[in-house]
This record gives structure tokens, C-alpha cells and sequence, in this order.
């Protein structure tokens, strides 16, 4: 009996441990099916706000007030203010303009993504403190509390959300959702870890950056230093991280490295993942996927077999948001200033056209040989002054012309009295190419056929000693000169040209010249008639007096081919038009600097102790830091100009000396290559040269010693800061695809002398343009950063297609009803559909408040030994270096190295560790400062139009006063009056050279936004000077304005019904990836303005799926 009740007692035991044990398995599976109910929930809120492509994200600490919950992750709508904004435009391609230059009314985003944002009648405000500790006593709990055994910085808790039923409450969930897109992402190696130095693979890597620096790292560059190397152990770690499933497992990865501890693993889980952020190709300022340039650049011109590709076929213009009367495309207009002045009233003030995709097609067809020498190439048009130019098709590479100048007087060494001209032509190659020998034409044409004239006296009077008016026409046989040269050029080579000997030329000789390499003071000497007084020139009390000679207002043109007597000229490619000249005599009878102190006209004596063929010299030299703009007498400002009354620049008073106080950052506001130089109305001249006059006691020839070469800069004038090799732009090689949108930087998009040199990508305001209205910077980069990108897919074999791409930061996207076969995007197909099949591999948010990552971005050149050939031809190696290019293969040294040489005209720029950081830390600033994230890269790059003309913000981007603040120093409030700071900068020479004339002086006046110049550099912007482009071109292929990656991090728990307790509670997270497809049906690469609008696709985007999920243990939180 004893044993039956043992058996009874037993049985009863085990079905109540059976119960105990079903009833908390129901209860797990109860608190699973909530915290799954979490992620659906997250999902959705995710889907909801993050699908469309005109959305951001960015974390809650990019707010300054956002101390409470700095990481929650906020969804911002990146559509322009208002969709029916007038300022948005129908461009020649019925494309819609749109723009970010206002800002939205508020900074708050759309949701943030943690439970509670589904509820409309919460307010969640990451400012607020964050929720208490959780206990028993409430409904919080932690998302994330320790990593790898350590505690977080910032732990993640939430207060739980009720799951609602008939019965009451049977459970809690929340989530929350962290931006994997602002992280550095640790697991990208690249294909070659350590390419050769020199070769074309290490070109391809300093193109465009293959992974991130992750070296640079807060006490990692040890272990991760080996993604760069390509030994034994470093292969073996490359491998290892490309297996790391979780954060986790970091920690067995580094195990015995002894430079990671586990508080490093806790300490960088904001900056860094483990899983890679894949981004989808796609434009967050129109909407719609990206287009790709590849084929339809470097493949010629016929696009006829793809509709949507015609938008960039032939004829197509680059438009710019900016319509003139007709409906016609422009460019930005500028301010009164900056815009063009007429000439006549037969010349319109309209802004001229924009530049055609098949100018930048024709810049990336002419390639050098493999000794990176080519032929010149012209783009000609027509020399007159009758309509405004269109932009031309042919992109010119050609040397540009830096100096024309030509001393006059009288030579008396013969029996007659011959005009004595000595002109003088330097050219310079401003490209990293050798261009071959060639025949070219110097233009020179002055605004009238009666113009220039000069008259002379000659003293004491004597029978028969009048000599007429010099004048071109008819003395040189046409008013219209023609100064002929044949020469070759090294890369950046500044050569002067003159007579070989002196010739006497007849009217003839219908204005042509020759000219031949170097300096002889030669002259050509036009026969008077007039035979001389033998007593004159022995009597010391004679002399010859210029008595004034005409304004000219020139145009300088520079053509390829030679001019012949009798026949037409060559069409130039390159013009300067309607140069300012000084009124009659101001230059020859007064002192510029003291117009109150009347000098002597210019003369000689003719016993032989002065020279009288140099009575005056004019020279038009281009701006550059040593040759400043002077204002005349026909002021600036005037009513004739059409500078309203009330401008800045305007003076009733003839003028100021602020406005003849050099204002000019020679390739900021200027464009050396512009195909047109015209006449602007605030200075009555063009902006690239400058016009001064020499008496003959004050004149130097611009030689060098070796009286073959001239000089860019101040060895032109007298402060020893100039240089004869200046090389500005870089051309493509023959095998080298374009990767990066910042690649084409070197496209000529300036047309007009007042663009600047280099647009594209960088954001200094323009003087000549208002600083509350695009500039052409502005302008182009929102037509471009956004909408297009380069995939370097292959013109053939995508059938099986290759296993990586030119585009290192690019994979493949094959979705699962789709055939991997890609052969249909091996045309111009691909234009509008290679984004819906390919995602970028690590792609960057620049909406990231993380040092770290910024730093680990920033940093994604390594540093290697560096080999390049400089511009004489010899091969250099810098060690341990790395190099941010404006220029590749062919160009000078980091000036910052090798001080007193000038290099930053021909050199580059290399960062190191300390400097990436700092520049990575006022970059965070910034975007704090901003208090919302930019809404496309173009807001990103381009500077603020919201703030006045004197604030940083408006002066540039956030990303060039991040640079400016670390290498170039040029805010003029760096060190007392800013000298101290600029004379550190490369190539000053000397501890005392850098002198007020190389700086924008702050009385500058004569400007539509003289607050952009306004103590700034005039050299700015040279080579060696770190533009924000220069840094970004590598790393544009992996920069997005949004993330496409995030973690979600759910709980959930099953509650008593009665008491309420909990009794099982539980953890999961996913990683999840939004894709090119919609969550509908439609095609891809169909723009969202283009669907339904009730469609699912319109509402919701493109859709996200779950790549990976796991459950969790507490510990594991």
C-alpha cells in the first residue's frame, strides 16, 4: 500500500513539473511571439518612413539638445520645402529642378524608431532625460546595456509598450532601431592590399578608396593595419573578418592582440559594425534611382537605343534650375557686378547657355599616349562681338595665354625714326600632360579699328621732326594682330615668346608677327618716313615725350594654327574680351598710387643715355596672386554699369580705395581656362587679367634666368613668389575609367572667366554672385552629386560577368525571380537600370555625428609609398604618405614637405593621422551645428544660403571649414590679422614674405559678396591648398546622404493575466536591408513621381527585408 501512494505521490509530482514546464514553455513562446510582434512593428515604422528615397537618417546627438537619448535613430523627409516652390524649374528635358537651398521650416524628423512612434498620441523627445534603471517598479528595460563583458557608454532603455487584449494586458514589447550607415564598417578588405607604388592599381585605389580606414581608429591601427599588408598573417586576418557574423565576435578575433581591450569593444559600438552597410543607389533630392555615366560617357555619343539616356545625348545641356525669357537653360545669374556688361547695345547681359554633356564626352575622349604626351586640341568659334557665345561641344586642351604686353617708342638707331613695338606673349600648359609641338595664334584686337593710337613729340621743334600718330591700322597693315608661335610644353611649363630679332615690318605684313621661344628685347620697327636730325641725337638737351595713347579695351584670343598676311584668322578657341585699359594718359601723366601727384610724361633724352624704344610698357597679365585689379576712371559702380544704387559697389564718387584693393582669389573667382572672358559690369573689364603700365625706369622683363621661361605669380611683379610651373588640371589616361563623380572636377565646366576654376565638388562662395543665390559651385553640384554615379560595368561579358567591378565600392544585387544574366546592361541601357542591379559596399551616411567613423572614412587612403613622375619627367616615391589628389600621375610634391619650392601650383596635398582626426572632429561639429542632417550630398557639399554673407556657413561648406580650420588656415581670425597663420602655409617663402597683396583685403567693396574674399588667400585654391573635392573623390563612390542598413533591437514578454507579473521575457534582434526593388511590382528603375499614387510602391517606397536575425539572452544585453 505504502509503495502504491509512493507511486501515486510520484506521478502526481511529475505532471505538475510537466504542467510547470508547459506552461513556461507557452509563456516563452508568448514573449517570442511579442518581441517578434516588436520587430514586425519596427519593420513597418521602418518601411513606413525610411522606403521612399527622399528620406535621411541620422542620430538623435545630431541635435545639441539631444543629451537625454543621443542614439535613437530619426527619419527626416528630404523633399524640397515646398514641391511647388516657383524657384524650381522645368528644364530643356522637362526634368523638374529641384533644389535644397531653403531650408525646411523646422529641424524635427518625421519619427523616431524606437516603440512608441507608432502610437500618434505619444510625443517622444530624445531630449528628455532617459528613462529610469529598469526594476520591478516600472515597465522599463535595456536594449543594450554591456558588449563583450563591458557596459556601454550610452545604454540603451526604453519604457515598454502594452500589448492590448479582450482578456487585458498579455504582454510588452519594444524595440529600437540603430543606423548601421553612420558606422565605419570593419569588414571591407580590399581586392589588392597592397598594390605596388606607381602602378596603375594604386592609382585606381587613391580614385576611389576600396575600405575604410579603420587603422585610424582609437587604439586599433595595430591589428587593422594589416587590411593594407599582404603577408601571411595579414591574409589570414582579412579572411577572418570577412567571416565575422556579430559584434561579438570581435572579441575572439583580437584575442592576445593586446591593443583591444573589452571596454574598446564597448566604447566604439556607436562608431563601428561588424555587418557591412550596403546602400541602395539612389537620389534623395529628385527621388528615383541614380543614373549611370559609364556607357554613356566613355562609349561615345549614340544613345538613340535607350530614351531615358537622351537626357544626356547630343546637344543636351547640364541644366542648372535657371531659365531665361524664352524658357531657355543658363547659367545661375550673378549679381550686378558679376554680370556681363554689354559692350554695345547689340550684346545681351543674358547669362550664356550651360555646358553640354558632350563637352564633358569630348574632355574624356582626348587622352594622352602612354607617355603622357598629346596634341593640343582645339574648340573654335567665332571672334566678335556681336551675340553672346553658346557653349561650345569641343572641350579645348590648350595652353592658356598668362601675359601679353608690348613696350612702345621710337627707335632712333637708324636714318629714320622707326615705332618700335617689343611685344611679348607667355603661355603656360596648365595640364599634367606634355603637349606635343604645334602651331598657335595670339590674338590681340582692339574694340575699334582706330584704336590704339600714340602720339610723340619730339623736342627741341626742328623743321621736318613731326612724327605722325602711331596707330595698328595702318602702320601694322591691320588693326587686328596676329603673333604666331610653334612650340611644345612640358606639364605646367610657363614660356615666353618675343621676336627673334628685330624686323622691320610693312604695312604688308597685314598684322601678322612671328614669335619665337625666349627673350631677346627684340623688336618690330615700323618705318616712319621720317628721316632724323644727326644734332638731335647729339645734343643732351633733346628728348622724345609720349604724348597719350587711346584706351583700347582689347581682346585677347588664342587660336590653334598660325595666321597668314591676306587671309582670315584662325578661329580661336580661348577669348578674352573687352580687357579695361587706363583712360588717356591717367597711367603715363599720374602716380596710381597718389593720383593727387603729377609726374612728367613719359621721355627720353636721344643722345643715347636713355632708351627711348621703352618710353611705355602695358601689360595684361592674368590674375594671379601677385597681379591685382585696378579700378579707372571709367568706375566701377557707375550708373553705365548697371550697378543699382544702394549696392556695395556702387560709388557716386568715382570710386574708393577699397575698390582698387585686389579682391580677386585668382581660381576661386576666376577660371584661368575659361573659353570666354567677358566684360563685367562691376569693373568694366574682364576678371582674368589685369592691365599696368611701366615707364622704362621702372619696367623688368618677366624672364627667367635661362631667358627661356616666364613665370606664374609674383615673379611677374617684385615679391620673388613666383614660379614657372604651374600645373592646375589633370587629364585621364588612356586606360583609366572614371569611378568617382568627383573625377570630373577637371571638366572645363567654367565657361566664363568669373566661374570658378574647379566647381564641381567644392563650395567657396563667388564674389560675383549674391550670397543667398546658387553660384555656378552650388548650382552644379545639385545637378550632379545626386542624380548620377559610375558603375564601371564592362561593355561585354555580364552574361558571366566579372567578380569585381572598376568601382570597388559596388556589388552585385541579384534578386531572387531575376536571372544573374546582366548582358542587357552592356548598352545604354544601363543608364537608367545598372542602379537596380548593383548596391553600394560599404556605403557611408554623411549625416554621421561619430568621430570616430568620420575619421575611419576621412582616412580611407592608406598610407603607403607613394610614386609619381614630376613635371620634368623624373620618378618620385614618397614614403609612408597619404595622398589626396587633385592631379595623377604627373605633378610636383606635397609643398608641406619640401618648403621654398612653390609647389603648391604643381603639387599635391597628403594628411596625416592627426590632421584626419582633427578635420573629422569639425566636420561632427558641424553637422551638430547644423542641428538636422543635409538632405542630399549636393546640401552636404554645398555651402548654407540661410546665413549672412559674414558667417562660415555661408562661405563654404561644412566639409572645406572643417579642411580650411586643419591645413589651410585661411580664416583671417586664425592669429591677429591672419598673417601669422597664412605665412605657415607651403610655398611662402620666407618668414616675412606673405604680404597684405597676397591677401584679400578687408575693405574689399567691389563685389556682389565681398564677404567670401574678404581676408582670404588670393592663391586659394591652388593645387597644393586641399579643396574639399580633392578629399571626397576617393571616397564619393561610398557616400550616401541616407542609410539603407539597420539593426533592430526587440524585447518582448508575457505577463500574467491576473497579476500582471512578468513571467517570461525575451530578446531578438535583426539586421535588415532596404533594396533596389519596390514593395511593389513596378520596375525599379521608374521614378516614384512616376507610379500610382495610391500604390503601395508611391506610399512606401522601396522595401526592406531581414538579413539576418538571432535571439538573445539577457547576458547577451
Amino acid at each position: 500500500m505504502a509503495f502504491v501512494v509512493l507511486l501515486l505521490l510520484t506521478i502526481t509530482t511529475f505532471m505538475q513539473v510537466e504542467t510547470s514546464n508547459s506552461a513556461r514553455t507557452q509563456s516563452q513562446l508568448a514573449a517570442k511571439e511579442n518581441a517578434l510582434l516588436a520587430m514586425q512593428i519596427a519593420l513597418g515604422q521602418l518601411q513606413r518612413y525610411a522606403g521612399p528615397d527622399q528620406r535621411v537618417s541620422a542620430r538623435a546627438d545630431i541635435q545639441l539638445a539631444n543629451t537625454g537619448n543621443p542614439q535613437w535613430t530619426g527619419i527626416w523627409d528630404a523633399r524640397p520645402l515646398n514641391p511647388n516652390d516657383p524657384t524650381q524649374t522645368v528644364d530643356s528635358n522637362s526634368n523638374i529642378q529641384q533644389s535644397h537651398a531653403t531650408a525646411p521650416s523646422n529641424n524635427a524628423p518625421l519619427v523616431w524608431l524606437v516603440n512608441g512612434s507608432e502610437d500618434p498620441t505619444l510625443t517622444l523627445d530624445p531630449s528628455q532625460p532617459a528613462v529610469a534603471a529598469p526594476d520591478t517598479s516600472n515597465h522599463n528595460v535595456w536594449l543594450l546595456r554591456n558588449l563583450a563583458g563591458a557596459p556601454v557608454d550610452t545604454p540603451i532603455k526604453l519604457q515598454s509598450s502594452a500589448i492590448g487584449t479582450q482578456k487585458g494586458n498579455s504582454g510588452r514589447y519594444a524595440y529600437w532601431v540603430d543606423d548601421i550607415g553612420i558606422k565605419a564598417s570593419l569588414t571591407l578588405t580590399p581586392v589588392i592590399a597592397a598594390p605596388t607604388p606607381g602602378s596603375e592599381d594604386q592609382v585606381n585605389q587613391l580614385s576611389a578608396a576600396p575600405t575604410f580606414g579603420n587603422d585610424l581608429l582609437s587604439n586599433w591601427g595595430t591589428i587593422f593595419s594589416q587590411i593594407h599588408n599582404s603577408d601571411a598573417a595579414a591574409l589570414a586576418f582579412q579572411s577572418d573578418l570577412d567571416r565575422l557574423l556579430s559584434y561579438e565576435q570581435l572579441e575572439g578575433l583580437i584575442d592576445g592582440s593586446n591593443t583591444i581591450t573589452a571596454d574598446d569593444l564597448a566604447d566604439r559600438f556607436p562608431d563601428i559594425s561588424t555587418i557591412t552597410s550596403l546602400g541602395v543607389i539612389s537620389d534623395s533630392l529628385r527621388g528615383g534611382l541614380r543614373r549611370d555615366l559609364s556607357y554613356a560617357l566613355e562609349n561615345g555619343s549614340d544613345l538613340s537605343t535607350e530614351p531615358a539616356a537622351s537626357e544626356i545625348g547630343l546637344g543636351a545641356l547640364i541644366p542648372f534650375g535657371n531659365l531665361d525669357s524664352s524658357g531657355n537653360d543658363r547659367f545661375p545669374d550673378p549679381g550686378p557686378v558679376g554680370q556681363i556688361s554689354p559692350t554695345s547695345t547689340w550684346t545681351s547681359s543674358e547669362e550664356i547657355s550651360p555646358p553640354t554633356w558632350d563637352l564633358v564626352r569630348s574632355f574624356l575622349s582626348n587622352r594622352p599616349d602612354n607617355s603622357d604626351t598629346m596634341d593640343p586640341v582645339a574648340a573654335p568659334f567665332p571672334l566678335r562681338d556681336t551675340w553672346n557665345i553658346e557653349t561650345s561641344d569641343a572641350h579645348a586642351i590648350l595652353p592658356i595665354v598668362t601675359m601679353f604686353e608690348f613696350r612702345l617708342g621710337l627707335d632712333i638707331s637708324q636714318a629714320n625714326y622707326h615705332y618700335s613695338i617689343e611685344p611679348i606673349v607667355v603661355l603656360c600648359n596648365p595640364y599634367n600632360v606634355t603637349l606635343n609641338q604645334a602651331d598657335y595664334s595670339v590674338l590681340f584686337e582692339p574694340v575699334s579699328a582706330s584704336a590704339p593710337s600714340a602720339g610723340f613729340t619730339i623736342t627741341p621743334t626742328t623743321p621736318g621732326q613731326t612724327v605722325s600718330d602711331f596707330e595698328f591700322q595702318p602702320h601694322l597693315g591691320n588693326h587686328q594682330l596676329a603673333f604666331n608661335i610653334t612650340d611644345s610644353f612640358a606639364p605646367g611649363e610657363v614660356k615666353i615668346y618675343t621676336p627673334a630679332n628685330d624686323t622691320v615690318l610693312s604695312s604688308t605684313a597685314d598684322g601678322v608677327i612671328n614669335l619665337s621661344p625666349g627673350y631677346t628685347a627684340s623688336s618690330v620697327l615700323i618705318d616712319t618716313g621720317v628721316a632724323i636730325d644727326p644734332s638731335l641725337t647729339q645734343s643732351a638737351n633733346s628728348r622724345i615725350e609720349l604724348q597719350e595713347v587711346s584706351q583700347f579695351h582689347p581682346t585677347i584670343g588664342l587660336a590653334l594654327g598660325h595666321a597668314s598676311p591676306g587671309s582670315d584668322r584662325p578661329i580661336p578657341s580661348l577669348i578674352a574680351r573687352y580687357i579695361e585699359t587706363e583712360p588717356k594718359q591717367m597711367d603715363i601723366k599720374y602716380d596710381k598710387d597718389n593720383i593727387t601727384q603729377k609726374q612728367t610724361k613719359p621721355r627720353a633724352k636721344m643722345d643715347g643715355t636713355m632708351d627711348t624704344r621703352g618710353l611705355i610698357t602695358f601689360r595684361l597679365a592674368m590674375t594671379t596672386p601677385a597681379n591685382d585689379y585696378i579700378s579707372s576712371g571709367n568706375q566701377p559702380g557707375s550708373q553705365n554699369h548697371g550697378v543699382p544704387a544702394g549696392h556695395s559697389a556702387r560709388r557716386s564718387d568715382g570710386g574708393t580705395i577699397g575698390e582698387k584693393t585686389a579682391g580677386m582669389r585668382s581660381l576661386i573667382d576666376s577660371n584661368p581656362r575659361a573659353p570666354i572672358a567677358q566684360r563685367l559690369g562691376g569693373w568694366d573689364s574682364t576678371p582674368t587679367y589685369s592691365f599696368k603700365s611701366f615707364r622704362d625706369a621702372d619696367y623688368t622683363a618677366p624672364v627667367a634666368f635661362d631667358l627661356t621661361h616666364a613665370f606664374w605669380g609674383g615673379s611677374i611683379e617684385s615679391d620673388g613668389n613666383g614660379t614657372s610651373q604651374v600645373v592646375l588640371f589633370d587629364i585621364p589616361r588612356a586606360d583609366q575609367r572614371l569611378v568617382s563623380i568627383g573625377q570630373l572636377a577637371q571638366v572645363n565646366w567654367g565657361t566664363d572667366a568669373k566661374h570658378p576654376s574647379y566647381p564641381l565638388g567644392n563650395s567657396y562662395a563667388s564674389i560675383f554672385y549674391e550670397h543667398d543665390a546658387p553660384d555656378l559651385s552650388y548650382a552644379l553640384n545639385e545637378a550632379l552629386w545626386d542624380r548620377y554615379f559610375f558603375s564601371t560595368l564592362p561593355d561585354s561579358g555580364l552574361n558571366t560577368r566579372p567578380e569585381f567591378l572598376g568601382n570597388p565600392r559596388l556589388s552585385y544585387y541579384d534578386p531572387d525571380d531575376r536571372n544573374a544574366d546582366l548582358s542587357f546592361l552592356e548598352g545604354s541601357e544601363a543608364y537608367e537600370k545598372a542602379a537596380s542591379r548593383l548596391l553600394i559596399k560599404g556605403a557611408f551616411n554623411i549625416n554621421s555625428t561619430s568621430v570616430e567613423a568620420w575619421t575611419a572614412f576621412l582616412g580611407s587612403i592608406p598610407a603607403s609609398d607613394y610614386s609619381y613622375q614630376d613635371p620634368t619627367g623624373s620618378s618620385q616615391t614618397d614614403s609612408d604618405t597619404r595622398p589626396y589628389l587633385r592631379l595623377r600621375h604627373v605633378h610636383a610634391e606635397d609643398p608641406f614637405h619640401e618648403q621654398n619650392q612653390l609647389y603648391e601650383w604643381s603639387g599635391y596635398r597628403a594628411l596625416d593621422a592627426t590632421q584626419i582626426r582633427a578635420i573629422a572632429e569639425n566636420v561632427v561639429d558641424g553637422i551638430r551645428e547644423r542641428g538636422r542632417p543635409a538632405r542630399s550630398l549636393a546640401e552636404f557639399i554645398n555651402r548654407d544660403l540661410n546665413f549672412p554673407s559674414d558667417d562660415l556657413r555661408n562661405q563654404k561648406g561644412i566639409l572645406q571649414s572643417a579642411i580650411d580650420q586643419v591645413v589651410n588656415q585661411d580664416d583671417p581670425t586664425a592669429s591677429g590679422d591672419g598673417l601669422d597663420a597664412l605665412s605657415r602655409l607651403p610655398g611662402i617663402v620666407g618668414s616675412n614674405s606673405l604680404s597684405n597683396a597676397l591677401v584679400v583685403d578687408s575693405n574689399f567693396v567691389n563685389a556682389d559678396n565681398p564677404d567670401a574674399a574678404r581676408g582670404k588667400l588670393r592663391a586659394t585654391g591652388a593645387p597644393g591648398f586641399l579643396m574639399q573635392n580633392d578629399l571626397i573623390t576617393p571616397l564619393a563612390p561610398a557616400m550616401s546622404a541616407r542609410s539603407d542598413t539597420f539593426h533592430i533591437r526587440t524585447y518582448g514578454d508575457a505577463r500574467h493575466p491576473v497579476t500582471g507579473e512578468v513571467i517570461a521575457k525575451v530578446w531578438c534582434e535583426a539586421y535588415v536591408q532596404r533594396l533596389p526593388d519596390y514593395v511593389g511590382s513596378e520596375a525599379s528603375e521608374i521614378h516614384p513621381d512616376a507610379l500610382p499614387p495610391t500604390s503601395a510602391s508611391a506610399q512606401f517606397g522601396r522595401r526592406f527585408t531581414i538579413t539576418q536575425l538571432r535571439w538573445l539572452t539577457e547576458q547577451d544585453i
